[in-house]
């Protein structure tokens, strides 16, 4: 920072308070359009509140601006991991036809017309059946074959059910969310400790079932990325010693960037520290040097909301020991009220 004062390069541009959630939302995306339309790209947007930036990409994919996204997004919520989940809920004995249904839709049987033939039987609450709908069950019968071979056991190792997951579910390994799917569940090159656990460890089918959804839930899809995108949606921790045009940190508040209170945990610091493993003191000095490479960018620009909600927030301390640093050096960066852009509209007589 003494640097950038002595020379003719200052990076600190704007500093920013907002009302709320919704406000740093349209501050951040206008700041990240007038710095594309003055410097060109690209932005860096610094993903910190997971909320916020999903509000922030919203307005930006409105105005048109291209982002690549280095965040990623829970594997649960891809389409291949809820295709694997409505196999084993439909495979369940107590199975409700809705959650066959769902499991079939997600088959290549699931466009067929007679799928809907059985839908609607089903959904009609008759006895009888007509030809057509005879045939719907028939076949329904057949494609049935993964849900009877996950219940033919009550009780598996889990290194069984993994073994036959992997013969019934039906997917397309050449696609990023089923190859990370298969990575989370270890069903392709497990190592050797990996499959002496699994090996030993015995569960029904509820129990497989959920350990496979904290399994996908822990685990995150990165998508790959536009090295041609206008902005590139980073954590903190990437966004080191990259050409940014401008550095836009939103979520800059005491709650989201300050030191925290430690995560409960049955390892005290000290012993945390005496057995080299990372702790809260650790984690805080990571995240202080993090933030001061981004001083290295073109420009910095930072954001924060006064309120989430009925709770204030204040500024980060980095922020603020940053602040007071530029303003011993003779540039002072003062936070202002974000105010938005206003167009004039002229007054039209009521008809």
């Amino acid at each position: 920072l003494r640097a950038a004062a002595e020379g003719a390069r200052w990076p600190l541009q704007g500093r920013h308070a907002c009302v709320d959630l919704e406000s740093e939302a349209a501050a951040a995306a206008e700041v990240v359009c007038r710095s594309l339309d003055a410097h060109g790209g690209p932005v860096a947007l610094i993903a910190t509140d997971r909320l916020l930036v999903r509000r922030v990409r919203a307005l930006l994919d409105s105005a048109g601006v291209s982002i690549s996204d280095e965040t990623g997004w829970r594997l649960s919520t891809t389409a291949a991991a809820a295709q694997l989940m409505a196999l084993l809920r439909a495979a369940r004995p107590d199975a409700r036809r809705d959650e066959s249904l769902e499991w079939l839709k997600a088959t290549p049987q699931g466009r067929e017309g007679w799928v809907s033939v059985l839908e609607r039987h089903w959904r009609s609450g008759r006895d009888g059946m007509n030809d057509r709908e005879r045939e719907a069950e028939r076949l329904w019968t057949e494609v049935q074959w993964p849900l009877r071979a996950l219940r033919e056991s009550p009780q598996r190792t889990l290194a069984d059910w993994l073994g036959v997951v992997d013969h019934c579910w039906h997917r397309d390994e050449a696609r990023p969310d089923v190859m990370a799917v298969q990575h989370a569940l270890h069903l392709r090159e497990p190592d050797a400790a990996w499959v002496d656990v699994a090996g030993q460890t015995r569960m029904d089918l509820a129990a497989f079932a959920t350990w496979v959804d904290e399994a996908l839930d822990a685990a995150n899809l990165e998508p790959p990325r536009d090295a041609q995108a206008d902005v590139v949606l980073t954590p903190l921790a990437r966004a080191l010693g990259r050409p940014y045009t401008h550095v836009v940190l939103p979520a800059a508040d005491a709650r989201t960037m300050g030191a925290g209170a430690p995560d409960p945990s049955l390892i005290t610091p000290a012993l945390a520290r005496a057995q080299a493993l990372p702790d809260a003191d650790a984690d805080w000095q990571r995240r202080r040097l993090a933030f001061a490479q981004l001083l290295r960018a073109e420009r910095l620009t930072v954001l924060r909301r006064r309120h989430d909600g009925i709770e204030p927030l204040s500024a980060s301390p980095l922020v603020h020991a940053l602040a007071a640093d530029a303003a011993a050096l003779g540039r002072p960066w003062p936070e202002t009220p974000w105010v938005a852009p206003g167009v004039r509209v002229a007054r039209q007589p009521w008809i």
